[in-house]
């Protein structure tokens, strides 16, 4: 259940600036309602070493690299996707059709996002100094990695790694 709540927490800190910002558009400041929705979306973002600490306490076990490669640009690309529907809010009079078609494709947007769970695509992991790599182990199976290790090596040992979800690995300690 730990697990899930984590997962929640990854889905609300990467979709939330687009919240706020979509909030900052449709009604400009000073209404202090406005305000405080807007920090409230805000929240994951700054909940996410609270998410982190919440892995840190599930724990993890070895896993064994034979090759690995980065694959920062899968979050660059994923931060792309999501930077489109800023532009098309901020550059263009907040009228209704432009609301609806944003709101469609980020339901798009989260709908991919969970049903693939790429929760590793999160740019604010990137903020924070993570990275993200596709390793293939000793065992000859392919996951996503994601720690603070400037590179990974193939042959290396890691030892305090989680398996947070099927495919998608994270290492708790590393640097």
């Amino acid at each position: 259940m730990r697990r899930f709540w984590i997962g929640v927490g990854l889905l609300a800190s990467a979709f939330s600036p687009l919240l706020v910002a979509l909030v900052l558009v449709l009604r400009p400041l000073p209404s202090p309602w406005w305000i405080v929705l807007a920090a409230g979306l805000a929240l994951p973002v700054l909940l996410l070493p609270a998410v982190w600490a919440a892995l840190r306490r599930i724990g993890g076990g070895p896993l064994d690299v034979k090759a690995a490669s980065p694959r920062d640009d899968a979050v660059l690309s994923f931060l792309a996707s999501y930077l489109i529907p800023i532009a098309v809010v901020f550059f263009g009079p907040p009228d209704q059709p432009r609301l609806v078609a944003m709101l469609v494709l980020l339901a798009v947007l989260v709908a991919v996002y969970v049903r693939a769970e790429l929760y590793w695509l999160n740019p604010f992991l990137s903020v924070a100094g993570l990275r993200v790599y596709s390793v293939t182990t000793e065992g000859g199976g392919s996951v996503i990695l994601v720690t603070r290790r400037r590179e990974v090596f193939a042959g290396t040992r890691l030892t305090d790694v989680l398996e947070f979800s099927p495919g998608i690995r994270v290492e708790l300690g590393g640097r």
